[in-house]
């Protein structure tokens, strides 16, 4: 039986996190690598029983570096790679800042012959890169090898990076560089050549809040698709006049393709001044970060009947009704601003805080900021300030301790309101600590969510709230409250009664059985049980029967489904407090009375069966240990519930949860995620 080797398919990394795909990537070069140079010189053996068409797609995964280095492993595979140019469609990292970029360029577009489909190019004034032309003149020569040898016919996604620099830099430079990349991009007069019209990916990762005067991105590039701008205040040149990003293009004589095909716009950092916007029938992602937008309410309008995912934080804004035409409002209404009707938002990423307008606050006048949004096909919606963090790592837009608030308890109940169909929600950290109660508070008034199936908390929630929980969600089948403090016990008799609800009943019945997953803080194990049990009894046989039974009425049970009664409980302490040659448990609390003798039934006690009362630092121990013990015995049978009902507890959330839809994930992935 031949055994064959596995190939990853080209189809299955494409949906796989990018870190992912590099792991990917590099595995298969040094695979091939290592065989064909093991097959003997230039790899005949080897390159006979390889085809070319599954080289070719190996290759086609490679960017330039490692597509070089597999044409120096064996002529064949030479000849093959040079042979297709498809394989050389991605220019990445050419930095213009060195004069090798040049040749570098010359080179790959001899290769490519018109495949080009992705370039990046990078400004950084602080490298050490021993140059005679400056950045502009590099970058000029670079897009002439381009138009000479490849032509640029099928390029359409373009990246530019001007993060490294720096604030001391040659900003002058930098944004006469910037400004040549545009007019590149958006008039066909500079390189005739440049098929700009095709351009559907722009990103530019820049250094200034708005954009070079003269660019009007979206009336020169029709095809538009995916828009990108992340940028950083610097000062400007005195004499650069920055206009509005939209008002300026829209209204030109190509409004009619402005924006039509437009499907995700991500802005970080930058100021859009605009006080009108073209339609955007097409626009399905709006991600803002650190913005400055005047006209937040027509920005959304106009995008109303496309908008599938929207991601706000540290947003600025300012009231809709300064920029609403008064004949547009109802003489009866002209004080409200009109409700933004979202009828196919599906994902919302809000970050809670007091710059970015809240949604869910009704305004009482029209010179007031918040504007309620209607959201009735929303189905996930986070307050988790992670996927933020994995941004703005360096805190460049945002300071979460100066900005972040938590939600009132009309906000919550808003929320709820809108978004009936709300399938996922992810609070994080915007409930208060102090009121636990808020979540249930607020469910009910909204009189419960019957389809939420993932609710994760991270504050502001406890045992006594996770009490009624179960009859405001009962379809409920994730539940992650791993930094809230809520405790295992409470876990389980929540899971408890939700699975003998009316709806779990009926999916029991249809589906053979309940599911549901607990994601909870994993206990502590040490000491152990066995421990704990020796050290409360030798503490309890060191006290009297008054002190035992008083500590039992001081107990706090917090039982689990499975858990025992406090009679059982009570008799168990007394038989852990009993004396070795006393075996009754009542005979303890005898021993206390002045005539305890005939409570031995006339026998006279064994040798230390009377106690005297013990110090009152031994009792306070003893009670300590005695809680210490019932709360990790209550811990140890709730996961044996959990473990008998074959239901889910985990310690971190589980793979099927990821399959969640809470967003699109981060918008600086790869124009080419399949790489067709």
């Amino acid at each position: 039986m031949s055994s064959k080797p596995q190939v990853v398919k080209v189809e299955d990394v494409g949906f796989a996190p990018r870190p992912d795909v590099e792991v990917i990537r590099t595995a298969r070069l040094h695979a091939l690598v290592h065989l064909e140079s093991h097959e003997g010189r230039n790899g005949r053996f080897f390159g006979s029983r390889l085809p070319i068409e599954l080289l070719c797609r190996i290759a086609h995964q490679l960017d330039e570096q490692n597509l070089i280095t597999m044409t120096h492993v064996s002529k064949n595979w030479r000849k093959a790679l040079l042979a297709e140019p498809k394989l050389w469609w991605r220019l990445e990292e050419l930095v213009m800042n060195h004069d090798e970029s040049i040749n570098r360029v010359s080179r790959f577009t001899q290769r490519s012959r018109g495949e080009l489909r992705f370039l990046e190019l990078e400004f950084d004034n602080m490298c050490e890169c021993d140059s005679d032309m400056a950045s502009i003149g590099i970058l000029r020569s670079c897009l002439q090898e381009i138009v000479r040898h490849d032509g640029a016919r099928k390029l359409d996604a373009i990246e530019v990076t001007m993060r490294g620099y720096e604030e001391e830099g040659d900003v002058d430079g930098a944004f006469e560089c910037l400004a040549m990349v545009l007019q590149v991009i958006t008039l066909s007069t500079v390189f005739c050549q440049f098929a700009a019209i095709n351009l559907k990916w722009l990103n530019i990762d820049a250094l200034f809040e708005r954009f070079p005067s003269g660019a009007p991105f979206f009336a020169m590039l029709p095809q538009l698709q995916h828009f990108l701008v992340s940028s950083v205040a610097l000062e400007l040149p005195n004499d650069i006049s920055l206009p509005d990003v939209f008002s300026a293009t829209y209204t030109g004589q190509r409004s009619s393709s402005v924006c039509k095909r437009l499907e995700i716009m991500s802005l970080y950092g930058c100021l859009l001044m605009d006080t009108h916007f073209p339609d955007m029938p097409a626009l399905r992602i709006i991600d803002l970060l650190g913005v400055r937008c005047d006209n937040l309410y027509e920005l959304l309008s106009k995008a109303a009947w496309s908008l599938q995912d929207l991601r706000l934080a540290s947003v600025e804004t300012k009231a809709p009704a300064r920029f609403i035409q008064p004949e547009a409002m109802s003489n009866n209404d002209s004080d409200l601003t009109p409700v933004l009707q979202l009828p196919r938002l599906l994902h919302f990423r809000y970050r809670c805080e007091r710059k970015t307008s809240s949604f869910w606050t009704s305004p009482t006048n029209a010179t007031s900021l918040p504007f309620n949004v209607e959201t009735g096909a929303l189905k996930t919606l986070s307050f988790n300030t992670m996927y933020w963090a994995c941004i703005d790592y360096d805190q460049t837009y945002i300071d979460e301790a100066l900005t972040s608030r938590t939600l009132e308890k009309q906000e919550l109940i808003n929320i709820f309101r809108q978004a009936p169909m709300l399938q996922a929600l992810d609070l994080g950290r915007v409930l208060r600590a102090s009121s636990p109660s808020l979540l249930t508070d607020a469910l009910s008034a909204a009189r419960g969510v019957p389809a939420l199936t993932h609710l994760i908390i991270g504050a502001g929630l406890s045992d006594n709230s996770l009490e009624t929980l179960h009859s405001l969600t009962p379809n409920l089948r994730y539940l992650d409250v791993r930094e809230t403090g809520v405790t295992l016990p409470a876990l389980a008799r929540f899971a408890n009664r939700l699975r003998n609800g009316s709806p779990a009943r009926l999916r029991t019945w249809l589906d053979k059985r309940f599911r549901l997953t607990v994601v909870s803080t994993k206990p502590v194990q040490e000491p152990k049980l066995s421990q704990l049990r020796l050290d409360l009894r030798n503490l309890l046989v060191t006290l009297s029967g008054t002190q035992v039974a008083h500590l039992v009425t001081q107990l706090v049970l917090n039982s689990p489904p499975n858990g025992p009664t406090f009679p059982t409980v009570k008799a168990e302490i007394f038989s852990l407090a009993s004396c070795p040659t006393t075996r009754s448990s009542s005979a303890i609390m005898d021993n206390s009375s002045p005539n305890g003798a005939g409570n031995y039934g006339g026998k006279k006690p064994g040798k230390g069966a009377t106690r005297s009362a013990a110090p009152a630092l031994i009792n306070d121990s003893a009670r300590r240990a005695l809680t210490m013990w019932q709360v990790r015995r209550e811990q140890e049978q709730a996961i044996e519930w959990f473990e008998s009902s074959r239901l889910d507890l985990v310690w971190e959330p589980t793979e099927d949860f990821k399959t969640i839809k809470w967003d699109l994930g981060l918008l600086r992935a790869n124009p080419y995620p399949a790489n067709q």
